[in-house]
């Protein structure tokens, strides 16, 4: 592809354009991966809905109690900063976990459609890569969720400065 010779304004136009639906995809990849969190984690109906499920308890260890700890992150700005980290690496990991079970399914789905040679070699290979690395972020996401909930209860644990 050949740039153009000159400057044309119009191309700032299509690179703001560019920008909002980068944002705009981020915030949906963001509200999708929160609802995916919060079915997987929580009980939907029955007589525990709203419920952290057992599994995800013993995986992260929440505190069981968040006051203190929440005061301490409020009020001091070094553990500010340290939560914001956490918040990110958690947040990061659970939206690459999405971002790539998607587009597993995607590429699946364009291997059938298109038929090539070996088709389900294709497809076992996507699946078989594409779990694998959606399960490594799943790891790292659980991980980031353990190391907030422990940040937390030892937050508690120092008392607010």
């Amino acid at each position: 592809m050949l740039l153009p010779n000159e400057w044309r304004w119009f191309y700032l136009v299509y690179a703001i354009a560019a920008m909002l639906g980068l944002v705009l995809v981020g915030l949906v990849v963001e509200g999708v991966a929160g609802l995916v969190e919060y079915i997987v984690t929580r009980h939907l109906w029955g007589r525990e809905k709203g419920e952290l499920h057992r599994w995800y308890v013993r995986a992260t260890r929440p505190p069981s109690d968040w006051g203190q700890g929440q005061r301490w992150m409020w009020k001091s700005p070094l553990a500010s900063a340290e939560f914001a980290r956490r918040r990110t690496r958690l947040l990061l990991s659970r939206n690459t976990a999405l971002c790539l079970l998607i587009l597993t399914v995607v590429v699946a789905i364009a291997i059938i459609r298109s038929r090539p040679t070996y088709c389900a070699w294709w497809v076992l290979l996507d699946v078989a890569g594409g779990l694998l690395a959606t399960a490594l972020f799943v790891w790292l996401w659980l991980s980031a969720h353990r190391g907030w909930h422990q940040a937390v209860h030892d937050a508690g644990a120092i008392g607010p400065p």
